[in-house]
């Protein structure tokens, strides 16, 4: 805290940010054999990440609390959210292009993303 001429007390405001985004983009150019890959699946990952905050925030005005009537492969009842953020979750994965695999405690077995031809990542 910083106090003005007055005597009030006032709170920097800090204009310098780091974001992921930025994070990422700042690294990434630090190695110039970085093809970039790993930046797409980690933005593909803040993606589902603000996706499934948005249906947290917005869970009980559109009914998606309780039960979903299923369970995960550990036995666990499977939550509405759950459901819905593991779905969240694998098409983020897979339409990133550059996700080989991802395990799931909410799937039985691991998904494969077959068009991933590319993909050197796996996603737990």
């Amino acid at each position: 805290m910083a106090t003005t001429n007055s005597g009030q007390e006032t709170e920097k405001v800090n204009t310098n940010i780091v974001t992921l985004t930025r994070f990422l983009t700042e690294e990434q150019a630090k190695h110039k054999e970085a093809t970039g890959d790993f930046t797409l699946l980690c933005h593909a990952l803040q993606f589902s990440f603000k996706s499934i905050a948005y249906y947290i925030r917005r869970a009980t005005l559109v009914n998606l609390t309780g039960l979903a009537g299923s369970s995960n492969i550990t036995g666990d009842d499977q939550k509405k959210l759950d459901v819905i953020s593991n779905d969240l979750f694998i098409e983020a994965m897979r339409s990133s292009g550059k996700c080989a695999l991802l395990v799931s405690e909410e799937e039985d077995e691991i998904i494969y993303f077959k068009d991933a031809h590319d993909a050197r990542y796996a996603v737990a």
